[in-house]
């Protein structure tokens, strides 16, 4: 790895917001991603690990095989039993997985 190269994983590349729609498909989520990728001239081949937190789970299997056909990764969803290192409080971990993604991402 250059020094450039590790440089790049010290800090957040780019961060974007993605509206969940039941309807797309694979392909079109993956169009999405990649052209998001293409924007900040970064290329889906150097992504080497995927982290989800779904708060729609109907779409889980649509992401699952958009990270292994655009991506060629097999994506780690965040869920109940998922060991973060973050401790978790709540009677209903279901929906905390974007919040403990971000304090895990903080810390």
């Amino acid at each position: 790895m250059t020094g450039t190269e590790a440089a790049r994983y010290e800090r957040l590349v780019a961060n974007w917001r993605v509206g969940s729609h039941l309807g797309r498909t694979v392909d079109e989520y993956g169009v999405i991603f990649r052209n998001l990728f293409s924007m900040e001239n970064l290329e889906s081949r150097d992504v080497h690990g995927i982290v989800i937190s779904s708060v729609v789970p109907p779409l889980d299997a649509v992401l699952r095989q958009v990270c292994e056909r655009y991506f060629n990764t097999k994506p780690l969803f965040i869920e109940p039993g998922v060991k973060t290192g973050c401790r978790c409080c709540t009677t209903i971990p279901r929906k905390w997985g974007d919040r403990i993604v971000n304090a895990v991402g903080g810390v």
